[in-house]
């Protein structure tokens, strides 16, 4: 998390660290925008061998709460659809709905 520090729309009062004995074991990174009333789950992860163990609804659950507490009238993100760790059943699950679709460009140099 030390490399969000001093980015302004970063929010370690809204962002999660979850540890199982002295060892990280998942990370939420929120971001609210100043002024915003849309908050943004900037990167949500959880190491291999505690996949499927509920600790990435535990944190996307203690997000969306906070902030709702906090005023925030929408939570957004953006993922790789290719993802293989089962983020898209995670944020459909929570009720996140497709709004944009993006291509990423490559050119080859050389």
């Amino acid at each position: 998390m030390s490399r969000f520090v001093g980015v302004p729309q970063f929010r370690a009062d809204m962002s999660w660290l979850v540890a199982h004995d002295s060892e990280v074991i998942g990370v939420c990174i929120n971001w609210v925008p100043p002024n915003a009333t849309q908050g943004w789950i900037e990167a949500i992860g959880v190491v291999p061998d505690w996949r499927g163990c509920g600790v990435a609804d535990a944190m996307m659950a203690g997000t969306l709460s906070t902030f709702f507490e906090r005023g925030l009238l929408q939570a957004a993100l953006d993922v790789d659809t290719e993802n293989l760790t089962g983020a898209l059943h995670l944020y459909e699950k929570y009720g996140f709905a497709v709004v944009r679709r993006e291509a990423i460009f490559v050119k080859a140099l050389g």
